[in-house]
């Protein structure tokens, strides 16, 4: 298969790495294939794999034909591809059918992408702190590696980890960060070594460097090692939280235009006021914007976009009136209708854009028009089917909006 040749990402199950056969669209806004959500559910959890909201309903959606609909067109449309693809799939029984493996490496390899944006600013804050809990099976303290093999690791990663700690050479102390990201990755995420790399000297360590490297390449491996080590164990944030100066730094870094300070910060869950001192809409906006550099040799956990506009949306929610309107109105002089308008197509973080949008809408009765002018309606419709009563009221106050135009 041509590099590059891969069916669209909302045409794939987060759970099997398959395009659906059965897609059905959960009250958080995710979408599973259904054999693989029933097996999930079947096992005792009671959240979504994804975003780890709790899930009120017991009996499963109807099919999301919408998404079944458009995945046949694309089939298709590329039947070579479709049936390359069929035939690469690992032996599994069903090319739809998910298997233990696929919910252990769930929490290690989807980006949670889609944030709650509730106006309730307590529950807002109660569901982003589950964002980035492990799936329940990753928890296991059973490792993939041998115990030789860790020790090879952890013995590798000591004289660079000195280094990170105590080295007052900063040439030194980066390359010890790129040495420690390869290790880690070769480590495939072993609890023991996450242990390891833990430790409060080390996380200030890797903090420091954010403070002192002017290397981009440097700057963007020490926001990977830390958001894994978050993503894996959020505790680890609480180290960074612990001292306001690490915000402080995270916020400058974003403004200087390191768009994988915004994935740092949104993990780090932080306070409306904190989000509100740093004046970070128009950064926000500048890495919805632009197109992200891909690292060929780390994947975050989460996309900055993403990161982003779930950030974007909590500036936007939060506050008083007066905040949550100048906030609006700077989104618009910073031309990011387009750029939100255009990530709509997208089903991941759908409701976080429509959110963002009414509320530039509210503010600016003038940017009703370059909405209507650039956006679907079919998205939101979707949108409004699939989602839970929160989700469909902000639906229909984006319609009303829209259907007022002419007012």
């Amino acid at each position: 298969m041509a590099i590059g040749s891969k069916p669209p990402k909302d045409f794939v199950c987060p759970i099997t790495g398959q395009i659906f056969c059965d897609p059905v669209t959960l009250e958080t806004g995710q979408t599973y294939e259904r054999k693989a959500i029933q097996e999930w559910l079947r096992t005792g959890n009671t959240t979504c794999p994804i975003t780890r909201q709790p899930l009120s309903a017991n009996i499963l959606p109807k099919t999301n034909y919408v998404l079944k609909r458009l995945i046949t067109s694309w089939k298709e449309q590329n039947p070579e591809l479709a049936h390359e693809l069929s035939n690469s799939n690992t032996p599994r029984g069903s090319s739809c059918s998910p298997s233990a493996k696929d919910f252990q490496m769930l929490s290690v390899t989807q980006r949670a992408t889609d944030s709650p944006g509730l106006k309730n600013k307590e529950n807002y804050t109660r569901q982003r702190s589950n964002r980035f809990m492990r799936v329940s099976v990753a928890t296991s303290p059973t490792s993939v590696l041998s115990q030789a093999a860790v020790e090879t690791i952890l013995n590798s990663l000591k004289p660079y980890v000195s280094s990170l700690s105590t080295s007052e050479n900063l040439q030194e102390c980066e390359e010890a960060v790129m040495e420690i990201a390869r290790l880690w990755k070769d480590s495939k995420t072993d609890p023991h070594i996450h242990g390891y790399l833990s430790k409060p000297a080390i996380i200030s360590g890797l903090v420091e460097i954010l403070s002192a490297s002017m290397s981009r390449e440097v700057l963007r491996t020490s926001i990977y090692i830390l958001s894994e080590l978050i993503f894996l164990d959020e505790s680890v944030g609480e180290t960074l939280n612990s001292v306001d100066s690490d915000f402080d730094c995270l916020a400058a870094l974003l403004k200087n235009g390191l768009a994988e300070a915004a994935l740092l910060i949104y993990q780090l869950r932080p306070v409306f006021a904190q989000l509100l001192a740093h004046e970070l809409v128009p950064s926000l906006v500048q890495v919805i914007q632009n197109e992200n550099e891909p690292s060929e040799d780390f994947q975050l956990v989460i996309d900055p976009k993403d990161a982003a506009i779930a950030i974007l949306e909590q500036i936007l929610i939060g506050g008083d009136e007066y905040s949550r309107s100048l906030n609006a109105l700077s989104v618009v002089s910073e031309n990011g209708i387009p750029s939100l308008a255009k990530y709509l197509e997208r089903m991941e973080g759908r409701r976080s854009v429509v959110s963002i949008l009414l509320c530039c809408m509210q503010a600016e009765k003038g940017c009703k028009s370059l909405i209507a002018n650039r956006i679907e309606l079919s998205p939101v419709l979707e949108l409004f089917h699939a989602g839970n009563d929160s989700v469909r009221g902000i639906c229909v106050e984006f319609l009303s909006e829209l259907v007022q135009l002419n007012r």
